[in-house]
């Protein structure tokens, strides 16, 4: 398991992820965003609302079932780049 930080123009949040979606986290969130445009479950009547704790649902609800995936902490407002001491963890904002 490794780190990740998401957020959803919103504080980021640190998370423990199976290491394949950490090495691969931009794929893997495109690919959820892709799959929410087809689900119900998103739909509202302005369009489709999600964020980065609906990945994190995905990933052990749907993908990795035997990796459950958990938030550490939330890191505070990080939108272009993490702070410092979060340099070098793979981020995404939804």
């Amino acid at each position: 398991m490794k780190e990740i930080i998401l957020s959803a123009d919103s504080d980021g949040v640190l998370f423990l992820v199976p290491d394949v979606v950490a090495e691969n986290l931009a794929e893997y969130c495109l690919k959820f965003c892709d799959w929410v445009y087809t689900n119900p479950k998103f739909e509202t009547k302005d369009g489709v609302c999600y964020n980065h704790y609906d990945f994190i649902d995905c990933l052990n609800e749907i993908l990795f079932p035997n990796e459950i995936s958990k938030e550490i902490k939330n890191v505070g407002p990080i939108f272009k780049e993490p702070r410092a001491q979060y340099q070098g963890i793979p981020y995404y904002n939804f």
